[in-house]
């Protein structure tokens, strides 16, 4: 991690309501939760919306990729954990 005062900001955009984000092993995607219940997947090097998951019925709190990148899964304060394809 850097000091984020002296280090330039490589890209920056809207993730409205994230509640938390992660970045795929190879930095091409982000993901991030969210309070409004959806799961986006982002284009780390645009910063543009790639998908838009939505299937929870309450806050996200967690997101992860699977191993080898392919899958989504997502944790919720609705008790659910949902595998995205």
């Amino acid at each position: 991690l850097s000091d984020h005062g002296t280090e330039p900001v490589l890209q920056a955009f809207l993730a409205p309501d994230s509640q938390i984000s992660l970045f795929l092993a190879d930095g091409t995607q982000i993901i991030s939760g969210s309070y409004d219940k959806t799961v986006i997947l982002w284009d780390a090097r645009t910063g543009k919306q790639m998908s838009k998951l939505e299937g929870h019925t309450r806050i996200v709190r967690s997101v992860c990729f699977s191993p080898d990148g392919s899958q989504i899964i997502s944790g919720s304060h609705d008790r659910t954990v949902i595998i995205w394809d």
